[in-house]
């Protein structure tokens, strides 16, 4: 991000600030026609244990806001913290899942969710630290349903189950964000909905902040605290959403009135900002 480190705005009266914070940011990119504003004046808040999901027609810029949360690419313009810290590159208190798995074809489910503790800033660590963290990853392992697995290479899993595997490597290094982008994608319908349950059960469990990007408005209503609603051309925020269905959650709760409701009330935001592009075009 743009700006120099510090300057972390803690609140008035001395309150913790959120987990992570966007000021103003906006992401413009060259190309042939000239520039073209990806993303446009982009702030809001993510608290400490909340799970946010951005929803937003194709070309809103929600996969470029996890890139630059991740310190993988700079904003043209504004600012982003995580804590105290402005984002100014990638570090390990931010783990990223994609929609492919991205594993090591030739490393074991054991060998690739441990993989994060063989790198070079990791090796430092002490040792005791490090067979804690070994013993984490053999725990998320478990919790995600791969423990008769551990020891299978990647060609030898479906689909879900190498995305369950990914997940569990993101988060054994204890990130403090977990940035996902639209990782169940890719799955069919019924892999799909295990994969919620599991995640559901996962960052309760683990208590987990995390960010996540889908298309899938019922996805979003399922498992996010609150949900960023954004539009395209530029992409900005258009509302914030609270998604006030108890937890815990489950796959049947999709059926309840509420969460129609919430559902609907989405729906409506992402139809009334097509039909603005229409519009316009």
């Amino acid at each position: 991000m743009v700006g120099a480190e510090g300057d972390a705005m803690t609140p008035a009266g001395g309150e913790a600030p959120p987990l992570l914070r966007l000021r103003s940011v906006t992401k413009v990119f060259p190309s042939e026609r000239g520039p073209v504003t990806a993303l446009s004046d982009i702030s809001f808040d993510v608290e400490e244990g909340e799970f946010v999901c951005l929803v937003g027609t194709s070309g809103c810029g929600k996969s470029t806001i996890l890139t630059l949360v991740a310190g993988l690419l700079e904003a043209s313009d504004g600012r982003a913290w995580l804590a105290e810290s402005e984002i100014l590159g990638p570090g390990p208190d931010r783990g990223l899942v994609f929609q492919r798995d991205n594993l090591f074809p030739w490393l074991t489910v054991t060998e690739n969710v441990r993989f994060g503790l063989t790198l070079s800033a990791n090796r430092s660590r002490d040792p005791a630290e490090v067979k804690a963290l070994q013993e984490r990853a053999d725990g998320l392992i478990k919790a995600v349903g791969l423990d008769a697995f551990r020891d299978a290479l990647p060609d030898q899993l479906s689909g879900g189950m190498r995305q369950r595997a990914a997940i569990a490597r993101a988060l054994v290094l204890r990130p403090r964000l977990l940035l996902m982008d639209e990782p169940f994608g890719a799955l069919d319908a019924q892999t799909r909905e295990r994969m919620q349950a599991m995640l559901l059960d996962l960052s309760q469990s683990q208590g987990t902040t995390v960010l996540f990007v889908t298309h899938d408005v019922e996805e979003a209503v399922l498992l996010a605290d609150r949900i960023v609603v954004m539009h395209a051309h530029p992409g900005r925020v258009v509302d914030q959403i609270i998604v006030d269905i108890p937890r815990p959650r489950h796959v049947r709760m999709k059926l309840d009135p509420a969460f129609a409701r919430i559902r609907g009330r989405v729906l409506d935001m992402l139809h009334a900002s097509e039909t603005e592009e229409e519009s316009v075009a």
